[in-house]
């Protein structure tokens, strides 16, 4: 379709021809408020499983000016790092009822204080049968003074 446009100015006639073009909007989408809203997409995140071992242990504690001491409860052991975990309380003097935190990792001794391991000076020994531990032995390595020995049942 043409369309053409007639234009007066003082005494010129200026005349304007063109295509025009009639566009329709296509029809938009109707939706429902009463629509369900589709489900957003959640990622779940992957956790290894934890494969840390609970079991029990005996420790028994050698000091220079007493007697020894014998400590009972539970132990764990974490089969990813070789790592056994358990404590020493003590029964007398003025730090009964004090209980210290300890993990073996190969030679490495450590004492757990606020949740965090700070390696020590002492070293383990420890002896594994069928792939789990059966015990370590905490030496001070300058001397080999026998400071104790855990035996665990895992």
């Amino acid at each position: 379709m043409s369309k053409t446009t007639v234009l007066a100015l003082g005494g010129a006639l200026l005349l304007f021809t063109g295509c025009a073009t009639v566009t329709k909007a296509p029809p938009q989408a109707e939706f429902s408020s009463l629509a369900a809203e589709p489900e957003p997409v959640v990622e779940e995140e992957v956790v290894a499983p934890d494969t840390t071992i609970k079991g029990s242990f005996v420790n028994v504690t050698y000091l220079l000016d007493a007697p020894p001491k014998t400590t009972t409860g539970e132990a764990t052991w974490n089969p990813d790092t070789n790592t056994v975990t358990y404590y020493d309380q003590f029964t007398e003097g003025n730090y009964k009822g004090y209980i210290s935190n300890y993990q073996c990792q190969g030679r490495f001794h450590f004492e757990i204080k606020n949740g965090t391991p700070k390696k020590t000076w002492l070293a383990c020994d420890t002896k594994m049968v069928d792939g789990k531990p059966v015990s370590t032995t905490v030496t001070y390595p300058e001397d080999g003074f026998f400071s104790s020995k855990v035996t665990f049942k895992f």
